[in-house]
């Protein structure tokens, strides 16, 4: 959303690359994806990555949770989940 503010001077991703790397296949872990809208405008998003079942090391990685994201200004934003 920001990340020209974020992270200044960083190199932008393109909407195609940006959905490119949500929809990577991972072998290890688990992505979610959540997205916050306004009148149909992406606000902001949360990401989630968990260990996948049954790969090497899951008992010893289970029990942590990757998170990320970021907002824009969400005053009254509603999930998408919650739709």
């Amino acid at each position: 959303m920001h990340a020209a503010e974020d992270v200044p001077g960083e190199p932008l991703v393109d909407d195609a690359g940006f959905e490119h790397d949500t929809r990577r296949h991972w072998p290890l872990n688990e992505n979610r994806r959540l997205v916050a809208r306004v009148d149909g405008e992406i606000v902001g998003n949360l990401g989630l990555a968990f260990r996948r079942a049954g790969t090497p090391d899951y008992e010893a990685h289970a029990p942590f949770l990757r998170a990320w994201g970021s907002a824009g200004i969400c005053r009254g934003a509603t999930p998408s989940w919650g739709r």
